[in-house]
């Protein structure tokens, strides 16, 4: 018996190296992490406020600027928040994002 009711095409994951830009649109560093393997090089990693982990949302390319919830990642270094505790919190964007 499978302990979740997700499909094993969800289930299955790819590495991916993703550019951590401050909101200067500087490249402040690169992680490698996990996510579903449905990703696109276009899919960004988001960290919510609040959240334990980080996901990826694909851009839907509509007049609101609505993305798609494309799934869960695992990136070691800002997992669990220690991102947003950073100490040039203030150096990161903030962005409220319109899911569809």
């Amino acid at each position: 018996m499978e302990p979740h009711f997700y499909s094993a095409k969800a289930r299955e994951r790819e590495f991916f190296a993703v550019d951590v830009i401050n909101k200067d649109g500087e490249v402040m560093g690169k992680f490698i992490g996990l996510g579903p393997a449905s990703m696109k090089a276009d899919d960004i990693v988001v960290v919510p406020y609040g959240a334990s982990r980080p996901f990826i949302l694909r851009p839907c390319h509509d007049p609101h600027g609505s993305y798609s919830f494309v799934g869960e990642a695992i990136v070691p270094t800002i997992m669990h928040g220690e991102w947003i505790r950073h100490d040039d919190e203030d150096d990161f964007p903030v962005k409220q994002f319109n899911l569809i």
